[in-house]
């Protein structure tokens, strides 16, 4: 059963909600959620600057045991930072973000930034590339490619973001991709050894397609980024650019749970939810999978 009236600290909802006050104190946690709210560059939808927030809401309705994880996840530690929304233009949004990043970081934390667009992705990237001394492999979920070199008369728009990483040193293996214009296909095929591509179609044939894929990504810390339109629309249909075809549930999470069993990963976000009054469910779920990422996290060592 979900609960209720969870409390409030400075008046927004954190992470879960109610949590015993020494698991959410400064010293403690071992993850910080960066719920950013931000939706300059959207070109469909607009909204997803109210995800955030949905996400916080929703999350307090989360059970705190993961029946998965046979675990009570909360008890590593979460510490909630400020919900933010931000207007600014993309170069200024990356680099307010960016210095966020790098606190958490800074403080042995594990960002996990709750989105706000796509475009913002960038910025925890180039946070983990400063903090580690080198590019962060990149795991991206999606149903789009975003290796537009620009979009909408910008170059650091959601339909850009994937580009710009590869553009500063990142290998990229990108799962459930279903839409893409010709220009991100031929970047794709022209840069093999930058970007590796796992089909929505292909993995609904063979979903060991995509297990196997997971072993091209280096060695080096990962930065895991979900778009939450990865999963089809009749599990999520609270995103600004729905497309059929999508992962499910089990899919998707059997996917994290490997990856972060083959390598560490220093960072993840997820992104692109747009809540939908009267219809919490996509809420909920983006909330879920927060909480269930933590859970395989959790497993990594300090």
């Amino acid at each position: 059963m979900g609960k209720k009236n969870p409390t409030r600290k400075k008046g927004f909802t954190p992470f879960l909600g109610e949590l015993p006050e020494d698991y959410q104190a400064p010293e403690r946690p071992r993850f910080a959620v960066l719920p950013f709210g931000y939706d300059f560059t959207a070109t469909y939808q607009k909204g997803t600057a109210h995800g955030p927030r949905a996400i916080l809401a929703a999350s307090a309705q989360v059970e705190h045991y993961d029946e998965e994880l046979r675990q009570e996840t909360f008890r590593h530690g979460i510490e909630t930072a400020p919900p933010v929304v931000c207007r600014e233009k993309p170069e200024r949004m990356l680099s307010l973000l960016e210095k966020s990043v790098l606190g958490f970081l800074a403080q042995g934390r594990l960002p996990v930034v709750l989105g706000g667009e796509h475009s913002i992705s960038l910025a925890t990237f180039r946070a983990l590339k400063k903090h580690l001394g080198l590019p962060p492999a990149v795991l991206h979920f999606d149903a789009h490619a975003d290796l537009r070199d620009s979009y909408e008369k910008t170059r650091f728009g959601h339909g850009c973001v994937v580009r710009r990483m590869v553009d500063e040193g990142a290998k990229v293996l990108q799962v459930g991709i279903r839409s893409l214009c010709r220009e991100e296909a031929e970047f794709i095929t022209a840069s093999p050894d930058q970007v590796r591509t796992v089909w929505a179609h292909d993995l609904h044939r063979d979903f060991n397609l995509a297990l196997r894929a997971l072993a091209w990504l280096p060695d080096t810390p990962l930065f895991v980024t979900i778009d939450l339109d990865v999963l089809d629309p009749s599990l999520l249909p609270g995103t600004g650019t729905p497309e059929p075809g999508g992962l499910n549930w089990p899919q998707l999470t059997s996917l994290l749970r490997e990856a972060v069993a083959l390598r560490p990963v220093a960072a993840c976000d997820l992104v692109e939810l747009l809540p939908l009054r009267g219809l919490p469910a996509s809420d909920f779920v983006a909330a879920r999978l927060a909480y269930r990422l933590m859970g395989y996290l959790s497993h990594l060592p300090q």
